[in-house]
């Protein structure tokens, strides 16, 4: 059973119908895992554009505001670290993966305690517990709906748990440690995330100037509520922005092991000649990397973001 959830794309072959069916649902699948490399890094060049517009005074003090072609060029250049650090051997991947895990439940704890403490305002047990944002610019009304929109949200944040599969090749003992990665990375994202989000919530006493293009952020909500609460205790946002640069590096990580996934899953499918040119990204070299794979996910990932027509659009939904 084991050495079943670590092989899940051989599952998904066994109970193919036939090889157009398996190719079928290979390409889908790894066509997905790019759009959530390319969501994940282009968040994060969102994220650090944010932060130099806070650092630089903020929209209602002037600050750089950058154009969808620089924030493309920060999503750019982050796969491009990002394709480097996986053309690396499996050794310094796996040093990565480790501090990750200590930055994200360290951070996690840190934003969770320090930004309630620092707010001046905080919202009662009630609103947190009760309260649908029913009035809101997007016409969504249905409280039902909200909860199933804001479901969706959280779903999206556990998808990373089948790394550990992707990753199982190349993983001592993976009939025991691959499916300990799966339930441990589930159960842990769901009890340090849960804390993280009724921290954070207790925060928030005012939606709308949150989600309002024309705050200091831009209409960048959690970036928003870190820099207003640091600001109106001190006087500046500072410790706002460091809060930030916290976040910004978890996403960092995120988004590197995203793209390992990605390669792994394009080097699983290739192998099987799943996918178009299947010779040429199955190859690895003398360290026992995938590299063509590597880097093919990396401009794929680049290149679904060029349809990406108002980067602000996107603000008030992260």
């Amino acid at each position: 059973m084991l050495s079943l959830i670590t092989q899940n794309y051989d599952i998904q072959k066994a109970l193919a119908s036939s090889n157009s069916c398996y190719w079928l649902f290979c390409r889908y699948n790894i066509v997905g895992q790019w759009a959530v490399t390319t969501s994940i890094n282009f968040s994060l060049a969102q994220l650090l554009q944010v932060i130099i517009l806070l650092s630089t005074g903020g929209k209602t003090g002037g600050g750089y505001l950058a154009s969808k072609y620089i924030v493309l060029v920060i999503h750019g250049g982050l796969l491009l670290v990002h394709a480097v650090i996986n053309s690396l051997p499996i050794s310094f991947l796996s040093f990565f993966g480790q501090l990750a895990a200590v930055w994200n439940i360290l951070g996690v704890f840190f934003l969770m305690i320090c930004i309630p403490m620092v707010a001046k305002e905080r919202a009662s047990a009630e609103f947190v517990f009760t309260h649908f944002n029913t009035d809101n610019e997007a016409g969504i009304h249905s409280k039902p709906y909200i909860f199933l929109v804001g479901l969706l949200m959280s779903q999206y944040t556990l998808t990373g748990y089948d790394a550990s599969a992707h990753m199982s090749e190349e993983t001592k003992s993976a009939d025991i440690n691959g499916p300990k990665g799966i339930i441990s990375s589930i159960g842990i994202s769901i009890i340090v995330g849960w804390g993280y989000l009724i921290g954070i919530t207790f925060a928030v006493t005012d939606i709308p100037s949150l989600l309002s293009p024309d705050n200091d952020a831009g209409g960048y909500a959690i970036a928003e509520m870190f820099y207003q609460a640091f600001k109106s205790r001190y006087g500046s946002g500072t410790g706002g922005i460091i809060c930030l640069l916290v976040v910004a590096v978890a996403i960092f990580f995120c988004a590197m092991s995203s793209l390992t996934s990605n390669s792994r899953m394009v080097y699983a499918f290739s192998r099987d000649g799943a996918m178009p040119l299947s010779s040429v990204w199955h190859r690895v070299n003398h360290q026992e990397v995938p590299i063509y794979a590597v880097w093919l996910s990396a401009i794929v990932a680049f290149c679904m973001a060029l349809t990406v027509r108002d980067v602000y659009s996107f603000y008030s939904k992260n």
